[in-house]
């Protein structure tokens, strides 16, 4: 994973020029009560899960007690979207069985 880095040259009306804005993208492991997981991807974290909480996700209205049980972040959705289905394979599973516990 590459850090976000910003490219801060002035223009000459002493204004920032060219600044690149960087998205930062979520992969997100949310874990029930009875120990259901649920993994995800987002541009906001907070947002997501505030839609987890209220019921908006099908796959989630049904879980109990949700909690954010791991969580990384990439600057490219290309690498973040990979890293997030292979979280869903059964090697994906034991990884994180295997670093946290889940």
């Amino acid at each position: 994973m590459a850090p976000a880095r910003l490219n801060d040259t002035f223009s000459r009306s002493g204004g920032l020029r060219g600044i690149r804005k960087y998205t930062m993208y979520t992969i997100y492991v949310i874990k029930s009560k009875d120990g259901k997981l649920y993994k995800g991807m987002t541009k906001d974290l907070g947002r997501r899960f505030k839609e987890h909480l209220s019921g908006r996700t099908k796959t989630t209205r049904k879980m109990s007690d949700i909690t954010i049980a791991y969580t990384e972040n990439f600057t490219n959705f290309e690498e973040a979207r990979k890293r997030e289905l292979y979280f869903k394979t059964a090697a994906g599973r034991r990884f994180l069985k295997s670093k946290t516990g889940l």
